[in-house]
């Protein structure tokens, strides 16, 4: 099996976190420190050692046993530098990223991309030494830590308006309740089409009226005559209790209105605290960190009068 699919093997936790490199021979673990620091470490606690087992009869015994001491000697000294030589040796092979089981216990793993990756990155990406954030929800899919709150919201966006649009949706208005509002959304507003027919989107920042009711923007497909369905692709759908209600009562009961909750409320542990983590290793995040604002914006619309092709309950 290899790395790339030892990685999407693995639960969400333990292949959030990347960074790409050319090769894994000679690479260290970044997880507790740099080597200086570690050797001063080993020293350190050599010494202590060294020292407390000289004056202890039963680790005497146990050193020779092991064969850490030599038969020659029992000074303080010669011990200790054998003790020294050999505990970096157990802390070098314990950092080393060739080993499977040290690698699987990195928490920001390196990857060497194959020829047909199986990861999926966006335009211009992946870079090298730059940590990359596993989205939630679609496996194979990786964003720069920096814009990760960004994309993934801006996915999740996306997947409900298509999921509204091919349920037949002719009025879709976007209300902020908490969270990222205007300069966030300004920049996911745009022209949008499912099966040919456009959709003219209005953003209504300047209106006063707008303003103080919350609306972010609203969208009008009066010639959206889709027969209701499930569009393809979905994977946010699978999590979302509330969407499954409105598709059934679309698709079963040919719900004509409806108010769809899209909200965004945890940080999945992309945060500053964890930034400063990659700052220290050493890597890059892809950009000005973007901070999670935990959000949640109600979709409220009209559906056309289509009935569904197929009445099946969801």
């Amino acid at each position: 099996m290899s790395r790339e699919e030892k990685l999407l093997s693995l639960p969400y936790r333990q292949r959030q976190f990347i960074y790409i490199v050319n090769g894994y021979n000679d690479l260290k673990s970044k997880k507790d420190g740099n080597f200086l620091e570690d050797t001063a470490d080993v020293v350190f606690d050599s010494l202590k050692e060294t020292f407390h087992d000289s004056f202890n009869p039963s680790r005497i015994v146990d050193n020779f046993k092991q064969k850490k001491w030599t038969k020659m000697t029992l000074a303080p000294s010669v011990n200790l530098v054998t003790n020294v030589f050999g505990n970096i040796k157990e802390k070098s092979n314990g950092k080393d990223l060739t080993m499977d089981n040290v690698w699987e216990n990195e928490d920001i793993k390196p990857i060497v991309l194959e020829e047909q990756s199986k990861l999926k990155f966006q335009v211009g990406h992946p870079l090298e030494n730059t940590v990359y954030v596993a989205h939630p929800v679609e496996k194979d899919t990786y964003f720069p830590f920096a814009n990760f709150h960004r994309l993934t919201f801006e996915h999740k966006w996306a997947e409900a308006i298509n999921l509204l649009l091919h349920l037949g949706a002719t009025e879709i208005k976007v209300v902020h309740k908490t969270g990222w509002k205007r300069d966030f959304a300004s920049n996911m507003n745009g022209n949008f089409s499912v099966d040919g027919v456009p959709i003219n989107s209005k953003v209504n920042f300047d209106s006063k009226q707008n303003s103080a009711s919350g609306i972010i923007s609203e969208f009008h497909l009066p010639n959206n005559k889709v027969t209701p369905q499930l569009p393809d692709n979905l994977v946010w759908y699978e999590h979302e209790n509330t969407w499954k209600e409105i598709v059934r009562g679309r698709l079963k009961f040919n719900l004509d209105k409806f108010s769809l909750q899209l909200e965004y409320k945890e940080d999945f542990n992309v945060n500053a605290d964890f930034n400063a983590k990659v700052l220290k290793y050493g890597l890059g995040i892809g950009g000005k960190f973007e901070k999670h604002e935990s959000t949640s914006w109600l979709l409220q619309g009209k559906f056309n009068s289509v009935p569904a092709e197929n009445s099946v309950l969801i």
